[in-house]
């Protein structure tokens, strides 16, 4: 079995309505152990609720239904007039991971996540 070595970021691509917390071009990245059961800083409930199975499986590997992008998601808020995320992931080298790590339990043991 490999190991994986990604951390998960996304990106709001469209906006079709009002949402106050966020704007297009707004980006989080999931801590890399707990991919996606933290939410991170700053990321409204409704969108981390919705993220959440797609996160988690775009950081296991899984492909998309896009044809032309696999490697990407492209998720909707609950809102009917909410916005649209690009969720991708990005490879790490292991040097990058052990460090992320670190910093995940460091934020943790601050009570910061």
């Amino acid at each position: 079995m490999s190991k994986i070595r990604r951390k998960v970021k996304v990106t709001m691509v469209e906006k079709r309505g009002k949402c106050s917390p966020h704007e297009v071009g707004e980006s989080f990245e999931y801590p890399v152990v707990f991919s996606s059961q933290v939410r991170p800083k700053g990321m409204c409930v409704a969108v981390a609720h919705s993220l959440k199975p797609y996160v988690q499986s775009c950081y296991l590997g899984a492909k998309s239904w896009e044809r032309d992008t696999p490697d990407i998601w492209f998720i909707s808020c609950p809102s009917k007039k909410g916005t649209v995320w690009k969720i991708e992931a990005m490879e790490l080298s292991d040097e990058d991971f052990k460090s992320q790590v670190k910093e995940v339990y460091r934020q943790f043991e601050a009570k910061e996540l």
